[in-house]
């Protein structure tokens, strides 16, 4: 049962990317056409290709169907990762591809708090989502990036630079 599952939704998750993709070519039907219209509408660029990405975690289900406190967090940051994505181009996109959802949203928001309190808002929810996948608190992802960039600044390199000159 559950490998007839997973190949009816991985062939509807196929089928409707790659609907999104050739919407107006007439190659998906009258139903693939329609459904391009408004997957373009509400969700933009991304449309493009988040079903087509739902595949990886589709397999992840099915490989451990287990359901623990770790996979509903990390259900939850991708979630809050998608609706950041979604976020960043309604504040950064001005066209048709906008995205009705997150469009409406920040239209709504920026009234009362402003465009900048809408990036904020999009940085807090995009940290939070990359504490949540990296399962550390924010001082020790803060170190790490410290120790990262300070071995990207380190004086060998500077001295193999001059030298190369």
């Amino acid at each position: 049962m559950r490998d007839t599952i997973l190949i009816i939704v991985f062939s509807v998750l196929v089928y409707l990317g790659f609907a999104t993709i050739f919407g107006n070519s007439g190659l998906m039907g009258s139903y693939g056409s329609i459904f391009a219209i408004y997957n373009h509408a509400y969700f933009g660029y991304i449309s493009f290709v988040y079903l087509l990405v739902l595949i990886y975690p589709l397999y992840l289900v099915y490989k451990d169907f287990s359901f623990n406190f770790r996979r509903a967090e990390l259900s939850v940051a991708v979630f809050l990762s998608f609706f950041s994505l979604l976020l960043a181009q309604s504040m950064l996109i001005e066209n048709e591809y906008r995205g009705k959802f997150a469009g409406d949203f920040v239209d709504f928001l920026s009234p009362f708090i402003g465009i900048f309190g809408v990036w904020i808002f999009w940085f807090i929810i995009t940290s939070l989502s990359v504490i949540i996948f990296a399962d550390k608190s924010t001082q020790e992802i803060a170190s790490t990036m410290l120790k990262y960039s300070k071995s990207l600044l380190s004086p060998k390199d500077e001295k193999e630079k001059k030298e190369e000159i």
